[in-house]
């Protein structure tokens, strides 16, 4: 008779798409957690404090790189093993944009890049205080929102030898 309350599951996935696009997947999945203590041989994560499950999908051209990433984490520091993951914080999704320097006037060479990040998670989005039944913009951690950062950079080369 098996034991059908404890399984663990992995996939890798990576193909060449058409138009230059690349999908790559990546899942680590485990009814509870301490499922790679007890078998380290077929989940050798113990001691992470996350599975990460990702899917990306990636299109590079001459000039740029593009990216669209999901990432979903299942925590593996919960008391209860089987309980449920509304503590993990996952990435969904991650977009990436990138302009390799090219060559605007002269010989100065212009770069961008660009993220943009939705972290969201299942349950609440800020820890508690403890010593709060309710949200105190003071004391309560925040554990979702966006993040939006470019990086312009203009790059000038020059020959170190002939300043001598």
């Amino acid at each position: 008779m098996y034991d059908l309350s404890r399984f663990s599951a992995r996939y890798k996935q990576h193909i060449e798409l058409p138009e230059g696009f690349t999908n790559n997947v990546d899942l680590n999945l485990v009814r509870d957690t301490r499922y790679l203590y007890d078998f380290p041989d077929e989940m050798p994560f113990a001691g992470d404090s996350a599975l990460e499950n990702r899917m990306n999908l990636t299109k590079n051209s001459e000039n740029t790189h593009s990216s669209l990433d999901v990432d979903i984490y299942q925590n593996l520091i919960k008391v209860d093993p089987t309980g449920q993951n509304d503590l993990a914080i996952h990435r969904a999704p991650e977009v990436n944009y990138s302009l390799i320097p090219i060559k605007i006037w002269g010989p100065e060479l212009l770069g961008l890049d660009v993220n943009y990040v939705n972290f969201t998670r299942a349950g609440k989005t800020f820890y508690d205080d403890p010593s709060v039944d309710y949200f105190a913009p003071a004391t309560s951690k925040y554990r979702t929102g966006q993040r939006l950062s470019t990086r312009p950079s203009i790059l000038i080369p020059f020959n170190f030898m002939e300043c001598f």
